[in-house]
């Protein structure tokens, strides 16, 4: 399972050898949910085949949906989820659990279809959650409705036997006083060896998130005991920790319980931000580095000039974008064949070229504009 961040969704906006196939499906739970949603797969699997007949040679379809395949026999079907991303083409497969349940689609076409995926997108709808504790680590992607786990390579589990065996020992030659008897650099206990084995520890938590976050800018919000807040806030890299944290042991906790706590520390961190990004656009656009024209945002955004994208949330704007120039033709009031959402394409141009989406309700939106934009010249 992939983490959905800037840098995977940008490697779906790549260019990929066709054929391409895009599936979205939601992932109801229940007490035979798993038993459902992996037959509902499979469903959507001949329907992907079908299109596929239709146009390609079976030599050519079934390297594309093997690895496809080979998902409705694994554990995949047993987790609690909204819903299923999943995309494949030659030599490139990745999915996606999602916290919202998206509609049912299946998309053969030159390139993958990732509109769906726009709102989770978006820098002030979505956060991440580090659970840490002595024994483990755990990465939590969210968005305003909740939190999905996700696996991270070389993310590492718990604390090596051998040394909690050192900590048992030296515990016991201390007269049992044990973790907290001391806090060195943020660590608890009097172990030094300790100390620079938790310290290890917390780096290498540490660089498994910072190889996946190293192009977020939302906020990650800790869940640990005080003492690893502390000490992991010392050795991290990642620049959006929240300032707030959950503070005691939260290995039991479910995720909808972490996600009810976790959500309004995110939703103070986002509105900071916001506030901030909205106070920069009136002395920026006096410089001409901020417009509310949608016409030369556009522009800007395939020239990789936006740095961050403010859309009227929910809102729709219909025409026709060339994905090379950036020139959009608007479709006219009432016409029956209206084209493609523009404020969509806009934003994968952004999103492509390294710059934020933040969807705000229109009345907060700079000049009440459908979108506005912060540019890097």
């Amino acid at each position: 399972m992939h983490l959905l961040t800037t840098e995977s969704f940008r490697s779906l906006l790549s260019a990929h050898p066709a054929p391409c196939v895009s599936i979205y499906m939601p992932t109801p739970s229940g007490p035979k949910s798993a038993e459902h949603n992996r037959l509902r797969w499979e469903a959507q699997l001949a329907h992907a085949r079908n299109d596929l007949h239709a146009l390609y040679s079976p030599r050519d379809i079934e390297p594309v949906l093997a690895p496809l395949t080979h998902l409705a026999g694994t554990e995949l079907w047993h987790a609690d989820r909204k819903g299923l991303a999943a995309f494949a083409c030659p030599r490139f497969t990745a999915h996606f659990h999602l916290t919202e349940e998206p509609e049912e689609l299946v998309i053969v076409a030159s390139s993958f279809h990732v509109r769906p995926l726009l709102a989770q997108m978006q820098s002030n709808r979505h956060y991440f959650l580090l659970a840490l504790d002595h024994q483990r680590a755990a990465l939590y992607r969210g968005t305003r409705v909740g939190l999905v786990p996700v696996e991270l390579h070389g993310l590492p589990l718990r604390i090596e036997a051998e040394h909690q065996d050192r900590e048992r020992t030296s515990t016991r030659h201390a007269g049992g006083a044990g973790f907290g008897t001391t806090i060195r650099h943020g660590f608890a206990g009097g172990d030094v060896g300790r100390h620079e084995h938790l310290e290890q520890y917390l780096r290498e938590v540490d660089r498994a998130l910072s190889r996946e976050l190293a192009f977020e800018k939302v906020p990650l919000v800790l869940a640990a005991p005080r003492e690893l807040i502390a000490a992991y806030r010392m050795v991290s890299r990642y620049g959006y920790i929240a300032e707030e944290a959950l503070h005691g042991s939260y290995d039991s906790a479910s995720v909808a319980g972490l996600h009810e706590k976790a959500w309004p520390i995110v939703q103070r961190e986002l509105a900071a931000r916001e506030a901030h990004l909205l106070d920069d656009f009136g002395s920026l656009a006096a410089h001409g580095r901020a417009s509310a024209d949608v016409s030369e945002i556009a522009r800007c955004a395939v020239q990789g000039r936006v740095r961050e994208l403010f859309l009227a949330d929910g809102e729709h704007l219909w025409g026709r974008f060339d994905r090379d120039t950036g020139s959009v033709q608007f479709a006219p009031v009432g016409a029956l064949v209206k084209g493609d959402d523009l404020l969509d394409d806009v934003a994968e141009a952004v999103l492509a070229r390294g710059g934020e989406v933040l969807a705000l309700d229109r009345e907060r939106m700079p000049a009440h504009a459908q979108a506005a934009a912060l540019l890097r010249w």
